[in-house]
């Protein structure tokens, strides 16, 4: 009796030749709309966070039971991924309208390019899991413990490797459920994400779809799972509370809603009721023991220039400055209306470091006190077609290549400044979305400090997905979220990821709010991401090692 016929005889499932002339196309497609519905309905808007945990069911389950090609596998991952990018980063297209003058067609269709390209993530990972998961590997050395974990190991890896336009796990659809998102705190929103896809593979294999041999293990081993990882998240939470608190920080929240017909004019006079509207939000608040103001990304209407006489101004006139007369009468402005609130103030604006603007223009915070000091942080990741265009430095004429597309440079240096007492770590907008960025930039940092401008995404879920996944940032480091913004949602977010304040979306607004440093720390801020890093080197030689060993015994 040879090898197979005494496994299959043993009671174990026979092999059954895989490929995808023996799957049916039905079903696949089935699992893969059924997947990317369930996943994307897990994010802003509807929200519906548990489907993150159980989304990637249908899929699982189809690829543990139905065993398709690699070919096939892969071909269904990108279409449930296309279906998950292009419903939740649907905004896309109105944006490209709106910004760059495209006909709708056109936006259209790049925002179907996109949520494909995107979609590759879920196609690498079901396509590798197929790969390594075949009859004949699962009969030799993969049982199904080993199965559910690479699963997960190899989702975690493809979102570890596999760069995205705009950062977002899936993960992060659990900032709506506090006790479900403190795990972050260990190996940050990825790991999340890998305990999500090991809950649904698990599940998966306890209810196959066609071979009748049910087994309560890996329910009870999911159930078991997701009952540590509550717990976990309940502990944490009540450790934070108990923490006792250092030390308080009290700012003002300014979101002057700028339209987005002033954001585009080019002439001053439209732009200039930015300016008017933060000035008075701000007088209109009592700052009695406030120790900031803050004003979001790009709250000055225009470039904020040097005067004649700072040191930046490198001696040089007004006029050789080449800075038109309303540049320099916001500055002076701006200046003037610092040393009247008699405490710090930070905004966002555009700015040059030379004053001959022979420099590319970069995304700024200015911090400036009432003594007339000014700091500045420039913004060190910028946004790919937004804020510069990829490859321009080796084909120039890429840069006017896209209409609305920025030319603007990157900065460095620290982003860690001190505010009132306080140590607070800033970034901008996008830089916000990186979980490696933030950690190297807030270092010992007490607070987490975000200006951000979304203006452009309009009456979208673009606000909400872009304040999820600061969300996780705070968890993280387990420090509080200042976030300022233009348009909403402005936030306080404490150190367990729960939003104690946000403002609406297309609304004036101004609020006082104060962040609360504990003594809570957490693993991830000791490590970052090093481990999930050394984890996905570890998955991706293992798996080379794998897939080369079993081309060698096929050969």
């Amino acid at each position: 009796m040879s090898g197979r016929a005494r496994r299959s005889a043993a009671g174990k499932r026979p092999i059954e030749p895989s490929g995808a002339a023996r799957v049916p196309l039905g079903p696949g497609l089935g699992a893969a709309v059924a997947s990317g519905a369930m996943v994307a309905a897990a994010f802003p808007g509807p929200s519906l966070w548990p489907l993150a945990i159980v989304g990637w069911l249908p899929m699982l389950a189809w690829l543990r039971w139905r065993r398709p090609s690699v070919r096939r596998a892969a071909a269904m991952g990108l279409l449930a991924g296309t279906i998950v990018h292009v419903a939740v980063f649907y905004w896309i297209a109105s944006t490209l309208e709106e910004m760059s003058g495209l006909p709708g067609a056109i936006a259209l269709a790049a925002l179907v390019a996109y949520g494909a390209v995107m979609g590759l993530h879920q196609a690498l990972w079901l396509g590798l899991l197929a790969a390594v998961a075949s009859p004949e590997a699962e009969q030799g050395r993969l049982g199904r413990w080993r199965w559910a974990g690479l699963a997960a190991l190899i989702y975690l890896a493809v979102e570890v490797l596999i760069p995205f336009q705009f950062p977002w796990f899936l993960g992060n659809a659990l900032y709506a459920a506090p006790t479900w998102l403190q795990g972050a705190d260990v190996f940050g929103v990825v790991g999340l994400s890998a305990l999500c896809v090991g809950v649904a593979a698990l599940l998966a294999e306890a209810a196959p779809w066609r071979s009748g041999q049910r087994s309560l293990a890996p329910a009870l081993a999911a159930a078991a799972l997701l009952l540590v990882w509550w717990a976990y998240g309940a502990a944490r939470l009540a450790q934070h509370d108990a923490s006792p608190v250092q030390k308080r920080w009290t700012a003002a929240l300014i979101q002057p809603n700028p339209t987005l017909a002033e954001k585009r004019s080019l002439r001053p006079r439209p732009r200039l009721p930015m300016l008017d509207r933060a000035i008075a939000l701000t007088r209109g608040l009592d700052l009695k023991g406030v120790d900031v103001v803050l004003w979001p990304e790009g709250s000055l209407p225009f470039f904020y220039v040097p005067l004649p006489g700072d040191p930046d101004a490198q001696g040089l006139s007004a006029d050789a400055m080449r800075a038109p007369p309303v540049l320099q009468q916001t500055s002076k402005r701006v200046r003037d209306f610092a040393k009247e609130l008699n405490r710090p103030l930070v905004f966002g604006a555009l700015r040059r470091t030379d004053p001959l603007w022979r420099e590319r223009a970069r995304n700024s915070a200015v911090i400036m006190t009432m003594d007339g000091q000014r700091r500045f942080y420039d913004k060190q990741l910028l946004v790919p077609f937004g804020e510069f265009m990829p490859g321009r430095d080796l084909f120039p004429a890429l840069t006017e290549a896209i209409p609305g597309v920025s030319d603007m440079a990157a900065g460095s240096g620290d982003a860690r400044f001190e505010l009132a007492g306080t140590q607070v770590a800033l970034t901008i907008c996008y830089e916000a979305l990186f979980a490696g960025h933030v950690w190297q930039a807030a270092g010992d940092a007490d607070v987490l400090l975000n200006l951000t401008d979304d203006v452009w995404f309009g009456p979208t879920n673009a606000p909400e997905l872009h304040l999820m996944v600061q969300v996780a940032r705070a968890v993280e480091l387990r420090r509080p979220l200042v976030r300022a913004t233009a348009t909403g949602i402005s936030a306080l977010v404490d150190a367990a990821g729960r939003v104690q304040l946000r403002t609406g979306i297309w609304q004036s607004d101004a609020r006082i709010v104060t962040a609360e440093v504990r003594t809570l720390s957490s693993p991830f801020r000791l490590w970052g991401p090093w481990p999930v890093r050394v984890i996905t080197g570890l998955v991706c030689l293992w798996l080379g090692w794998l897939l080369w060993s079993r081309r060698r015994q096929g050969s």
